[in-house]
């Protein structure tokens, strides 16, 4: 019976906040026609839904577009993947004594709250305008969330795991590979998955600042040459695309990291 009311209640939530969802998107589409109706706002600002919706499906049969999306992509993933890599390796070293992790936590945290386009005239100095400068920016920018988590996570196993292995008589190296990082998984996971978001705004951000190609340098250069619809229609590209991104991010984690915010 218990079950039963927790499965109706589950479901019953997740029909309303559907219909929540729903309802803000149907709010949206309604007062953006109002707006291009009797609103009388200049299309300069907000233009005609359907012209977007035009731009929209000239811009999926484009390969100007999928062009984009690709150096977009390998930017983000090249990005991810060295700040993954740094932020673990970091992390697993600081762990490994307290006073490590005290020093190298206060850094981290540092450099979690720094804004980090303060850096961005720097790197650009350093590696150009091209894709290096961007991977760079976001590999910056990603490495303190993800390295944060992994070294919360490797210093937050459960001490019950780490007695067992101290009682077997596990070395110092078994207790590191075997018990700390099979027990920091869902927490270094979900820092992995902040680290992610980073990486996609920083490198959009980056592109919209100095690029000559990319997603974000598409939204410029339409905005620049105020064509609002082309723009509103990269808008959208690009949230689907950091939407399909996210997915398949969520979808790679273990599932306790899901539930992690």
């Amino acid at each position: 019976m218990m079950s039963t009311q927790v499965v109706t209640s589950r479901v019953s939530h997740r029909v309303r906040g559907r219909i929540v969802q729903l309802g803000t998107i149907a709010a949206a589409v309604g007062a953006w026609l109002w707006a291009q109706g009797p609103g009388d706002v200049s299309s300069i600002i907000l233009p005609r839904l359907n012209e977007v919706i035009t731009e929209f499906i000239r811009f999926l049969g484009s390969s100007e577009v999928y062009r984009a999306i690709a150096v977009t992509m390998s930017e983000i993933l090249v990005a991810l993947a060295i700040s993954a890599v740094l932020g673990f390796g970091v992390a697993f070293w600081a762990a490994r004594t307290d006073f490590r992790s005290n020093v190298v936590e206060r850094l981290l945290v540092w450099g979690y709250l720094v804004p980090h386009i303060l850096f961005y005239p720097l790197i650009i100095l350093w590696f150009g305008i091209g894709s290096p400068s961007k991977v760079a920016y976001a590999a910056s920018a990603a490495v303190f969330p993800i390295a944060f988590n992994c070294l919360r996570a490797f210093r937050g196993v459960d001490p019950k795991f780490l007695n067992v292995g101290r009682a077997y008589g596990a070395s110092a190296r078994q207790m590191d590979w075997q018990i700390k990082l099979r027990g920091s998984i869902p927490l270094a996971a979900a820092g992995i998955r902040i680290g992610a978001a980073l990486s996609m705004v920083t490198v959009i951000v980056a592109e919209m600042l100095s690029a000559i190609k990319g997603l974000g340098y598409l939204l410029k250069y339409y905005a620049q040459s105020f064509n609002t619809a082309r723009s509103f229609a990269i808008i959208a590209i690009i949230l689907i695309v950091v939407a399909i991104f996210q997915f398949g991010v969520t979808k790679l984690l273990p599932n306790e990291a899901k539930d992690i915010r």
